[in-house]
């Protein structure tokens, strides 16, 4: 005689799945993990990044009054990536962004819907996806994973390619002070000149520079390994963007920055810090839109957009 199965519980219904650790691991640690599923989002994007490491430059001033610009994982992993150089290997190595995309899409996704997943992003990284992919190279070498990425150059770059991130000591080495004339001054105690600096997106006679919750300025040559992130090792910044400068005179201001995106209100914040220490801004153009004119940037004069005001005025004249 066969047994009936016991009414409104089938015999076949699996145990039920456990949750996956909740968010919270520091960053230091391999991978943040974040909650499974993600409330309020959809599957497909990522989950929040853990505040930077505690201690480290700029970490612990969230309500900094005059704005805060990190990449913090929300909105579209395709456009507000530069977050996932925070996530360090297990060397403590951190790999840019552009080659971590795809491979966390992945990882994010199959985190969210498989409670087997490895919830170490960098071990999985390194441990499933690219022997995996490594198999398909040999097969399509030349193969595109994404509009302007090969798989070759994708794992290359998870492989070998590294992104800077200064420790405290080098850090102050980068430090650009305002002496009491407003002229800024390197730590040669020479007046800073960046004719002989570059950058990627404006070329020779340009540094970027950031600055932190103290205004504290940092500047140098931006480059494949060393990028705006790289003064503060990710963290928070105050404002950003590049400076021309003629032995010390300030002669141009941009706020092209891919990785922390300034807003006008970041930039005039850097304004009123320039200004407060006798820094000449009449004349002095400003770049203050970060996503339009690569080419044809539109300049206002920064003493008038302190003032509220928006005068359009030429290019800078490039020190060399």
């Amino acid at each position: 005689m066969q047994h009936k199965p016991v009414a409104g519980k089938p015999v076949h219904k699996p145990a039920p799945v456990p949750h996956k650790p909740v968010a919270g691991k520091p960053v230091h640690k391999p991978a943040p993990v974040p909650h499974k599923p993600v409330t309020g989002k959809s599957v497909h994007k990522p989950a929040p990044v853990p505040h930077p490491v505690k201690g480290a430059a700029g970490a612990g001033f969230r309500n900094f009054k005059n704005g805060v610009m990190l990449n913090d994982g929300q909105g579209d992993l395709d456009d507000r990536n530069d977050w996932l150089e925070t996530i360090p290997t297990a060397s403590g190595d951190h790999i840019a962004s552009y080659y971590l995309t795809i491979p966390y899409k992945e990882w994010i996704y199959n985190f969210q819907h498989d409670c087997t997943m490895d919830p170490d992003f960098m071990h999985w990284l390194f441990h499933v996806f690219v022997p995996r992919e490594e198999a398909k190279e040999k097969r399509y070498p030349n193969e595109w994973v994404s509009d302007t990425l090969t798989r070759k150059e994708m794992l290359n770059g998870i492989k070998n390619e590294r992104v800077i991130h200064l420790n405290s000591n080098e850090r102050k080495k980068k430090i650009i002070r305002i002496d009491k004339q407003g002229y800024l001054i390197d730590q040669t105690n020479r007046p800073y000149h960046t004719g002989a600096r570059n950058t990627i997106k404006s070329g020779n006679g340009w540094a970027m520079f950031v600055t932190d919750e103290k205004n504290t300025i940092y500047s140098d040559s931006d480059s494949i390994k060393f990028h705006h992130s790289s003064f503060l090792a990710g963290n928070y910044v105050s404002s950003a963007g590049e400076i021309a400068v003629k032995h010390g005179k300030l002669v141009g201001i941009s706020c092209k920055s891919g990785h922390y995106r300034p807003t006008k209100k970041n930039m005039i914040h850097f304004l009123e810090h320039l200004n407060k220490h006798n820094v000449n801004l009449r004349n002095i153009p400003i770049q203050l839109e970060w996503n339009i004119g690569w080419n044809s940037p539109i300049f206002y004069d920064a003493y008038q957009v302190l003032i509220g005001k928006y005068k359009q005025i030429a290019a800078p004249q490039i020190p060399v």
